[in-house]
Parts: structure tokens; C-alpha cells; sequence
């Protein structure tokens, strides 16, 4: 990560010191048009997107924090993410981009007990939840938008955050468990809506960051594509010990429960979009 951050910035310093020969809107007797299209009055740009995605949940630490269970990321999900955009150019090649996005997202994450096993409680013994999530997500980045390099075509690179609100949460997942007497049993679901207190956080913060081409098909219209990356980095975006999974109540009144360590979600999108 802290590559990419590195690469990144000596992109941004190399857009600075191209976009720094043309201070002048409208190219001051330069050749090269900046950021904004040189017809534009206004410093705002908006746009529309579709990014196809894989995403997958990753946990920071190999055991849970109670030490009773191994994790594991077990696989990848591809989903995509939509949503509109809107640029507001500060200067001539820089911008603050922000917007409205639904990410469809998700993971697979595995979980096994690992402690010596209880003799008189009844226990977890091993998990696989395979999680379809939807966010509902306002980024907020800076963007670097190079001079025409030739051809209509601008190199730009972004890097900020955004932060998400959860409005759906299902998983398909299968649970083996022990109960008190020793007797092994399985609970499973199929897409079942996940209930529980706060089972998926209720928000997540993500790091952007990226950076793409764009190719203006007119005076004001363009097309770009590009690669983000998003880092989800606060807060655990899954808490299973609150799950209610219909697990028979043992003699001792307590539900076994597991936990899956402090799990991350993170995703590499190609965007595509129009620009107005």
C-alpha cells in the first residue's frame, strides 16, 4: 500500500510540474488544453459510472482476539459499483471529486476453533460465510488532471476516502458445532438476511486511490477509464459473535459464538464513465 501511496504522489508532483507551464485558462498561448474543457464557464464538472469489481474481505491477524479460532479470507467476490460524480476544479488541473455510489461488495471468510476442545461446553468448531453487502458510498478525493498529452487524451490520478452506509446484508454460510453432551450439528443458510446487534457495521471508511485516462469526444462530453483501488480501513466490517444463527441453546443457557479477528473489506475496480 504505502507503494502504491508513493507512486501515486511522484504522479500528482509530475501533473504539477507539466499543468505549472500553462497557469493561464484557456492555455495562455499553449497548445495544450488543462483539466477543465476550454469552452467551460463554470468550475464544475458532472459525470455518471459503471465499475465492475472484485472485492474480498481480509482479517488483520491470522487468530481471532480471544485466541479460539484460526481465520482465513477464503475466496473473492466480483460485484460492481454505479453512481454519479461531480468535479469541482479549484485550479486549472486540480479537483475535488465527491458523488453518490452503490458498491455491491462482499467476501468469504472461514473460521476454526483452535483452542483444546470443551469437554461440558458447547462450542463452535468451524464456519464459512460467504457475504453479499451493499454500501451506499460519498468518496471524497483530490484529482489530477494532466494537460492533453495528444489525441484528446489526459492522464488523471485521484487519491482521498469515502465513507459508506450498509443497507443490505446477506450471506450464504455453513456452521458445525458441538453442543454440551459431545453431539456434533450443522446450521447453514442460503442468502439469508444477516440479523443480530450490529452484525455488519452500520458504516465503513475507505482509502481511494487510482488514476486512469480520459478522451473528450466533443467540447464539454468525455469518456474515462480507469483503476481504483479501495482500502477498507475502519471500523471490523463483520462482529459474529452477535449473529443469530438458530443454534439449539445448551444446558448452560449460553450460545456458543465465534469471531473472525478484525476483518477488512477491500476492492480493485475498472471504471468506466462519461463526463458532461
Amino acid at each position: 500500500m504505502k507503494k502504491i501511496t508513493l507512486i501515486l504522489l511522484a504522479t500528482f508532483s509530475l501533473f504539477n510540474t507539466v499543468s505549472a507551464q500553462d497557469d493561464d485558462f484557456g492555455g495562455g498561448g499553449s497548445s495544450r488544453q488543462s483539466g477543465r474543457p476550454r469552452q467551460s464557464s463554470t468550475p464544475w464538472r458532472f459525470g455518471v459510472f459503471l465499475a465492475p469489481n472484485i472485492s474480498w474481505m481480509k482479517a488483520t491477524n491470522t487468530k481471532s482476539n480471544d485466541g479460539m479460532h484460526r481465520i482465513s479470507s477464503d475466496g473473492s467476490k466480483v460485484g460492481f459499483t454505479w453512481g454519479l460524480m461531480a468535479d469541482y476544479y479549484f485550479s486549472d488541473n486540480y479537483a475535488l471529486e465527491t458523488g453518490f455510489q452503490l458498491n455491491n461488495t462482499g467476501g468469504v471468510i472461514s473460521t476454526e476453533h483452535v483452542t483444546p476442545y470443551p469437554l461440558t461446553e458447547s462450542y463452535i468448531k468451524t464456519t464459512s460465510f460467504n457475504y453479499n453487502l451493499q454500501f451506499v458510498e460519498v468518496p471524497f478525493n483530490l484529482k489530477l488532471i494532466s494537460d492533453e498529452i495528444g489525441g484528446g487524451l489526459k492522464l488523471f490520478g485521484q487519491l482521498g476516502a469515502s465513507l459508506g452506509v450498509n443497507i443490505n446484508k446477506k450471506a450464504t454460510y455453513v456452521v458445525d458445532y458441538v453442543d454440551a453432551a459431545g453431539t456434533a450439528g450443522r446450521v447453514t443458510g442460503e442468502k439469508e438476511r444477516i440479523s443480530g446487534t450490529l452484525p455488519i457495521s452500520p458504516i465503513m471508511f475507505s482509502l481511494n486511490v487510482g488514476g486512469g485516462l480520459e478522451y473528450a469526444l466533443g467540447e464539454k462530453l468525455a469518456i474515462y477509464g480507469g483503476v481504483i483501488f479501495n482500502n477498507g480501513f475502519a471500523p471490523d466490517v463483520t462482529n459474529p459473535a452477535n449473529y443469530d444463527l438458530n443454534i439449539p441453546e445448551p444446558a448452560t443457557g449460553e450460545v456458543p459464538v465465534f469471531k473472525d479477528g478484525n476483518t477488512r473489506l477491500n476492492n480493485v475496480a475498472i471504471r468506466i464513465g462519461l463526463i458532461f
